[in-house]
């Protein structure tokens, strides 16, 4: 190797900059780097930061050990929420989402850098950054696993609702459970994301697996069905290495509130309410919610 100190392996996290994408490649970067493997977090500065400040469950030493890459990213303009949408989607995100995809130079730059001073990389990417680490591929040395942010759930049922039933490769096991109505693309979607999603799926297939922030315990009928779907396609690995975040916190760490008064009660007698980041409630469904909280007489943690 010409006299190089080269070290072994490093693993680059290259996440989507939505909160729900950006916190989940940070819990899985705390516990790559608990192995000691040196973990680098690219990512544009405001987001970078945002993940740091909002990360719960790790002792903050381990934050120090994880290095960041803080990328600048072109000015650009969103416009204020429309919380009345017939699509539930924030649209006023759609311009960052568009944004994004310029940490292309940044990350091949980073990586090319990583290149020269290990002897292997991984780079963990978010399925929405496909665009952004195209140039993996071009780099001997590394070699890539797209994260699946999503539900193994959410995941296979996407594709299978865009299988028409006559090309379906095989039929669902009736003790599967399958809801009676699964929201269509149109209903949770606006175009501009669709395109944007559709988009990044032309960079899919270079990649060495997938991984699931989710385990085999909880979602294993549906990661068997996506296993499975894959050996009718384009042959892959499925990881299941989730949950990322900590599942048992030591005494010394600092538990939030909601955790201190959820301690208070007895198991499964409170209610969690949350429909994630990238619904939008109307006023009127934010009312109807907060009555029937209310009517239920239950105790519940609402996140809204």
């Amino acid at each position: 190797m010409g006299g190089q100190n080269y070290s072994q392996v490093a693993v680059v996290m290259v996440p989507f900059p939505a909160q729900g994408h950006l916190n989940q490649l940070l819990h899985l970067s705390h516990l790559v780097i608990s192995y000691g493997i040196p973990v680098h977090y690219a990512g544009s500065a405001m987001h970078n930061h945002q993940a740091k400040v909002r990360v719960q469950g790790w002792d903050p030493e381990s934050l120090t050990k994880i290095q960041f890459h803080n990328f600048q990213l072109p000015p650009y303009t969103s416009p204020p929420p429309k919380p009345d949408l017939c699509v539930p989607f924030p649209v006023h995100l759609q311009p960052l989402f568009d944004i994004s995809t310029h940490l292309r130079k940044p990350v091949s730059e980073l990586l090319d850098q990583l290149s020269a001073k290990y002897r292997r990389i991984i780079v963990v990417h978010d399925s929405m950054m496909a665009s952004v680490v195209q140039d993996v591929k071009f780099i001997s040395k590394a070699e890539s696993f797209r994260f699946i942010s999503i539900p193994a759930f959410t995941q296979f049922f996407g594709f299978w609702q865009n299988i028409p039933e006559s090309d379906k490769p095989f039929r669902i096991d009736p003790s599967i459970t399958i809801p009676r109505r699964i929201p269509s693309e149109e209903e949770t979607l606006t175009p501009e994301v669709t395109k944007f999603v559709v988009d990044q799926m032309k960079f899919w297939g270079f990649e060495s697996g997938r991984i699931y922030n989710t385990s085999r315990v909880i979602e294993g009928p549906y990661i068997e069905l996506l296993e499975k779907l894959s050996r009718n396609g384009i042959e892959t690995t499925h990881f299941v290495l989730g949950p990322f975040n900590p599942v048992v916190m030591t005494g010394n760490q600092e538990k939030h509130r909601c955790l201190e008064w959820l301690n208070e009660h007895d198991r499964g007698s409170v209610i969690y309410v949350s429909f994630g980041t990238t619904t939008s409630l109307t006023e009127e469904q934010i009312g109807e919610l907060a009555t029937g909280l209310e009517k239920s007489g239950q105790k519940f943690i609402w996140v809204l």
